[in-house]
Parts: structure tokens; sequence; C-alpha cells
């Protein structure tokens, strides 16, 4: 067996850093369809990482303009102010 598939396998190392030098011995060794099928599915993660955090950015913006609606709202009603009619 490859010396460092060995030493990921025997020390536990789960959650070794592909870009590090071990994770990129590792990536050397292992079969080029194991690889390409690796950086694919980090890609993928990557891609999803990035929408997940767009996506709570507009939740954030959208909670915010809910806050402001409601705060002048609020204000609508302590002040008396009615909407205009069309």
């Amino acid at each position: 067996m490859d010396p460092i598939l060995a030493f990921a396998k025997n020390s536990g190392a789960l959650n070794i850093l592909m870009e590090g030098n071990l994770g990129k011995a590792l990536l050397g060794a292992l079969p080029s369809a194991v690889r390409q099928t690796y950086l694919r599915f980090h890609q993928e993660v990557v891609s999803l990482n990035y929408q997940h955090a767009l996506l709570l950015s507009e939740q954030r913006r959208l909670e915010f303009y809910l806050q402001q609606l409601q705060a002048l709202e609020q204000l609508k009603v302590q002040f008396g102010v009615n909407a205009p009619t069309n």
C-alpha cells in the first residue's frame, strides 16, 4: 500500500485538507477516475456553499425589510396616518 494512503488510513485522519501537502499526495496517489470524481464533488461542495451563503444573505435582507415595514406600520398607527387612496 502507498505510504500516504497507509498514513491516512492508520492515523484516523478523516479530515485531511486536500489543499495541503498530505491532501495533494493523497489525491496524486488515487486512480485518475477517483481523483476526477473527488474534484467534481469538491466543486459541487464549493458551489453549494456559495449558493447557501447567497440565500442566507437574501433571507437576512428580506427579514430586515419586513422589520422596516412593521416599524413603518407602527408609526402610521401611532400618528394616525392613513394610506392614500387612488
